[in-house]
């Protein structure tokens, strides 16, 4: 369908312009990492791909330093987009941005992977943490952040660091 070429299209030339460095990375990385879940073999492949070839620039801090905006944008999505939808919005799977928790956990595996050095983990551990705290506690954006938590390679620095800001999130424990 046209729809899948218009995808398609978009995510080549996205990927292109980002990797030769044209445009900057910021603010809609996380409209790449959707096409990660999508139904398209094609789409999602170029969309992993785009990330793998990202990752190896520059040790890896493009997706490192991308990472806050995507676990925000990502976070919780059903429930905090769905009330902001607009009524004559087409349901289509990438423009209302409604993932399912297990789209978003398959996305999140996908990025951490990315993220090895302990010093990115735990400033990420960090951040992660403080998110707990700025959300306004929806059950959902609490499970994803802790899934989040759960993806980062943890080195004795990232235990302590959990430890400091466990006042962030010892309230979402019962959740």
């Amino acid at each position: 369908t046209k729809s899948t070429e218009v995808r398609m299209n978009t995510i080549r030339v996205l990927s292109h312009l980002i990797l030769k460095e044209m445009i900057k990375t910021r603010g809609n990385m996380y409209e790449i990492a959707l096409c990660i879940i999508d139904p398209e073999i094609q789409i999602s492949s170029l969309a992993k791909m785009f990330f793998q070839e990202l990752s190896q620039r520059n040790n890896g801090l493009v997706i490192y330093n991308a990472m806050p905006d995507m676990i925000s944008n990502l976070t919780g999505s059903s429930e905090e987009n769905s009330s902001k939808r607009n009524i004559n919005e087409k349901d289509d799977h990438l423009s209302a941005r409604i993932i399912s928790e297990e789209s978003f956990k398959i996305i999140a595996s996908y990025l951490f992977s990315f993220i090895k050095r302990d010093k990115q983990c735990e400033t990420l551990i960090d951040k992660i943490c403080h998110a707990f705290r700025q959300s306004n506690a929806s059950e959902r954006k609490c499970c994803d952040l802790a899934f989040c938590l759960s993806k980062i390679q943890l080195s004795e620095n990232g235990i302590k660091k959990l430890k400091e800001t466990f006042k962030m999130y010892a309230d979402k424990l019962t959740i």
